[in-house]
């Protein structure tokens, strides 16, 4: 028997795989990963630690891997020891232009709007001298002190978040910020970004987000913790090395600090070991067959997504038996390659197809439908050379770090998991494709 559109449109309602897990959401949903660096990124910015210099921190992990889920629930936990500061310079910038002198000016600005709506009052002429100090790159001398005039209302319509905002209140800006079109940038070029000579100009920026910093802690009397997400959607590998390969503007800012970074950045030789107070951590794929073997599974992989599965639908008095065939939801899990957004993606289309089909839950052939949608997508996009180096990376399990390798990777076909190391393998949706 057919079941109602209620029933779809509630299990569809908690399957959204754009969705960032908040507040009481991230109670009811989340689930613990066999390898996560909460604890890890917790113990690093502990509190009662006094560095000589303020630690800061790389996070990586594929686009959906859920670290922007685990960077708010860490902020969560430390905003009665620190001012905290979150944004996605997704909502905040064009991540096809963006380069490193924009995110230091939206870091600047970002740090002072936040410390106004947390009614943290500094002096506007703050932001001012930062506007200043990129508009000197950009503008002529006459227009500078006009466009500066201008940053304080831009910055109002910021979409960042301090501690009143965590919790259901990020939620729902979130999902306003998604219809917001873009509002901030310094207006230099990638070009002139790029350029040597530019550093010195890029130091004098650097100077004045740090002044803010120091006002802002001092007012505040806290230290802050700022995270920086959404790096790991630049649109453009170029991008990325001129941000993190070719610059070290951001490691200018003097406070406790956590950048994202794209998967292809993490893995060049040129990203170089940590040093000091900085450290890297990478969210992994939840693991679900073995290095050696892709018939030996891991039944932690598969416990932890079907644990995924119980709370979604224990949240609208359902069990995982109500909607998914068992069968079913096995290979939706294996299809997924453990990459969560992926997961939660195919689980929902398979829904609609099930939907459309009139069933009273998801069987193989509505999980079926979902899985071949989602792998034609992927190998319409494949070329020889590309095919030949995934079938490279299922053999050696780890990208060979050509070109065609770190496309691979930016695009989530080649996929991270970790035993005692990191390695890799080919997306699972691909397998019959090579």
């Amino acid at each position: 028997m057919a079941r109602s559109a209620e029933f779809w449109d509630k299990c569809l309602g908690v399957f959204d795989p754009g969705e960032v897990l908040v507040g009481q959401r991230s109670q009811d949903f989340y689930c613990e990963r066999e390898y996560s660096p909460f604890n890890e990124l917790l113990n690093h910015f502990r509190p009662t630690s006094q560095p000589t210099r303020p630690p800061r921190a790389f996070f990586t992990g594929h686009r959906g891997s859920g670290k922007s889920s685990l960077l708010l629930r860490l902020l969560e936990r430390l905003t009665s020891e620190y001012f905290v500061v979150y944004f996605d310079i997704d909502h905040n910038l064009d991540s096809h232009t963006a380069n490193q002198i924009d995110l230091l000016y939206l870091l600047g600005a970002t740090i002072y709007q936040v410390a106004h709506n947390e009614g943290v009052e500094i002096g506007s002429e703050f932001l001012n001298e930062l506007a200043k100090s990129v508009y000197t790159m950009t503008y002529e001398t006459k227009e500078i002190e006009k466009e500066a005039l201008n940053v304080g209302e831009l910055a109002k319509e910021l979409v960042c978040f301090g501690a009143s905002m965590l919790g259901s209140g990020v939620g729902r800006q979130l999902a306003a910020a998604a219809l917001k079109p873009f509002t901030f940038t310094s207006g230099v070029s990638e070009e002139v970004a790029g350029k040597r000579q530019v550093e010195p100009q890029v130091q004098n920026i650097i100077n004045n987000v740090n002044l803010i910093i120091s006002e802002v802690q001092q007012k505040a009397q806290k230290n802050l913790l700022v995270v920086v997400d959404g790096l790991d959607k630049l649109q453009r590998i170029e991008q990325a090395d001129l941000i993190f390969l070719q610059s070290r503007a951001l490691l200018g800012p003097v406070c406790r600090i956590i950048y994202t970074v794209p998967m292809l950045v993490f893995t060049s030789l040129a990203f170089g070991q940590t040093e000091g107070d900085t450290k890297s951590y990478l969210l992994p794929n939840v693991k679900l067959f073995d290095r050696t073997s892709d018939t030996q599974t891991n039944p932690k992989g598969y416990a932890i997504l079907r644990e995924v599965v119980a709370k979604r639908m224990k949240s609208i008095g359902q069990t995982p038996d109500a909607l998914f065939e068992p069968e079913a939801l096995e290979l939706l899990i294996f299809k997924s390659g453990g990459v969560m957004r992926d997961f939660i993606g195919l689980a929902q289309d398979a829904m609609s197809a099930a939907k459309i089909r009139e069933l009273d839950k998801v069987n193989t052939g509505a999980a079926q439908k979902a899985i071949n949608d989602r792998a034609s997508q992927l190998a319409f996009r494949l070329t020889e050379t590309r095919v030949e180096e995934l079938r490279k990376v299922r053999e050696n399990k780890r990208p060979s770090g050509s070109p065609e390798s770190r496309e691979l990777l930016h695009g989530l076909f080649i996929v991270a998991y970790r035993n005692q190391t990191t390695w890799f393998d080919a997306h699972p949706l691909l397998w019959e494709e090579l």
